[in-house]
């Protein structure tokens, strides 16, 4: 069933970095949404044009900053949804409960993509406390890492940010919430990531009231960036169909790139 989509208003895409990322990972989303859409900048401390703020001691605070952002981004009738990849996930998750607090609309939908629901349990690994090299090792295995970015002039300038974006979430804490989300949700993940497992990405659904829709994709933990043009489309389409997914199930879409 069709969710009939105003062709007045348009439909507003937040989309959350993922660690040591801006929003300047996005851009190519603009030309890729259709004209009904539009990508909405909401970048994050200590980075892009906030570079010379201090960044997040928390997960809490990250969220709640960028939740009062995109609440001044939004009138009283916007449609809008969030995406949030790895680490933007979490957030997108925080995300929705301090709207929520905040009075402010709910979203459309939200999409996961590329991590474990957020009450699954994970070791601390004493991030703050690595060595360079330690650290370094722990993030090459995520891979998409540059050539580039192992020169002094830039590793000097970035790693302190990436390391920042790890230890909040080495530091976080789920509290359950008195509610589960209660607009549509969709996860998306990659069949070859070390970082995710396939149970535990289903156990989205344990936090969400409705029905949640699993995308898996070909590829490792920055598949996003492998298949831009499939994640912008499957945004599009399951923001404007009604979610008929059973949260129960087990069967998967499957994009090829």
């Amino acid at each position: 069933m069709n969710i009939g989509v105003s062709e007045i208003n348009k439909i507003k895409v937040f989309p959350i970095p993922y660690a040591g990322a801006s929003v300047n990972a996005y851009y190519e989303w603009k030309k890729l949404l259709p004209d009904r859409y539009e990508l909405c900048i909401c970048e994050l401390a200590g980075r892009g044009t906030r570079f010379t703020e201090p960044c997040y001691q928390s997960v809490g605070e990250a969220s709640e900053d960028i939740a009062k952002r995109i609440s001044e981004q939004l009138e009283y009738d916007d449609e809008y949804v969030i995406f949030g990849h790895s680490m933007g996930a979490l957030l997108t998750y925080e995300i929705y409960y301090k709207l929520k607090q905040m009075g402010t609309k709910e979203p459309r939908h939200l999409f996961f993509s590329g991590r474990d629901a957020p009450h699954i349990f994970e070791k601390r690994e004493d991030i703050e406390n690595m060595t360079n090299e330690t650290f370094l090792t722990k993030v090459e295995q995520y891979g998409g890492i540059s050539e580039e970015f192992y020169t002094k002039e830039i590793m000097d300038m970035f790693l302190p940010i990436l390391r920042a974006d790890f230890i909040i979430l080495d530091n976080y804490k789920f509290q359950p919430k008195a509610e589960k989300i209660s607009c549509g949700v969709s996860v998306f993940y990659a069949d070859s990531d070390f970082s995710t497992h396939i149970n535990e990405m289903h156990k989205w659904s344990e936090v969400v009231e409705g029905n949640v829709k699993f995308h898996k994709f070909k590829g490792e933990h920055f598949f996003l960036n492998r298949y831009p043009n499939d994640i912008v489309n499957t945004i599009v389409k399951d923001t404007e169909t009604q979610n008929i997914y059973q949260a129960t199930h087990l069967d998967r879409l499957e994009i090829r790139g």
